[in-house]
């Protein structure tokens, strides 16, 4: 009975601690980052970081949900495993091994699963882990909540991560700016143009 008691601790101990580890690994989002309305997919990267570096576990995942109106793209809601990223070249690619899907009826849902052929470290640095595709078609102007919810690393856990994006229905200052510059070369180049053939006239 003692013996049992004690195996029976050592399993939960060893759980416990599986547990709190891999809540060192965080996942952060870029941006917050701003997109026209109706400017079609638009990309949002995660990044994935351990605290305590040298952590590694055969698998990887977690839930993405979009706040407001805002849906991710189907049938993918995102891509992994892209040169850089965490895994490239050891994620097992069998059909539905490693998949991120658009939840089939909570579309502002992805649902992020990788698993890899060998186990993986989670550096220290940040590190690719997925792209996630957002369809901005039909949004209104704002702000819109991204969360991460339910990650798993191995048997562990990862803690709620939360970021966000924005919709503008004009151009962002810098591509003003551009649009001005390309605007003005076209103008200085009809000048050009129109000189030179007043020139040749004479």
């Amino acid at each position: 009975m003692r013996t049992a008691a004690i195996s029976w601790c050592l399993v939960l101990c060893w759980t416990t601690l599986t547990v709190k580890a891999s809540a060192d690994i965080v996942l952060i989002f870029e941006g917050p980052q701003t997109f026209i309305a109706n400017s079609g997919i638009q990309p949002i990267n995660v990044f994935a970081s351990s605290s305590v570096g040298g952590e590694s576990a055969v698998s990887i995942g977690a839930d993405f949900v979009l706040g407001g109106a805002a849906v991710f793209n189907a049938p993918n809601a995102g891509t992994f495993g892209g040169a850089g990223f965490l895994g490239n070249g050891n994620i097992v690619l069998s059909p539905g091994a490693s998949t991120f899907d658009r939840d089939p009826t909570l579309f502002n849902t992805g649902n992020l699963n990788i698993n890899f052929s060998a186990a993986q470290v989670v550096p220290s640095t940040l590190t690719p882990l997925a792209t996630l595709l957002v369809d901005t078609t039909g949004l209104a102007e704002g702000n819109y909540s991204i969360t991460a919810t339910n990650g798993f690393f191995g048997l562990g856990t990862i803690a709620n991560a939360a970021g966000s994006f924005r919709i503008s229905s004009v151009p962002e200052p810098a591509s003003v700016v551009l649009l001005a510059v390309a605007f003005g070369g076209v103008v200085w180049r009809r000048y050009l143009r129109t000189k030179n053939h007043l020139m040749d006239a004479r």
